[in-house]
């Protein structure tokens, strides 16, 4: 993830933070059925006191289920 960050950084040197979505599923205990959801990843540019800098990836990611992502906006009812 890091070296996926690394050239968006490059291209944008003033963002300092950014996030990569991942698909995932977890197991519905209930049911037994498979239940989409994401983990977002989050990253960011760390500088050194010499100018120089680094992407950092944070160790753990959130969990979000998928209607929690989707955007119901513009969409008639």
């Amino acid at each position: 993830m890091a070296q996926a960050a690394h050239p968006i950084l490059e291209a944008i040197p003033t963002l300092q933070i950014g996030y990569f979505w991942e698909p995932c599923e977890f197991w519905n205990c209930i049911n037994g059925q498979a239940i989409p959801s994401w983990y977002r990843w989050e990253w960011n540019r760390v500088t050194n006191k010499d100018g120089s800098w680094y992407v950092h990836v944070c160790g753990k990611p959130q969990h979000f289920s998928a209607d929690f992502t989707i955007n119901t906006d513009g969409i008639e009812q």
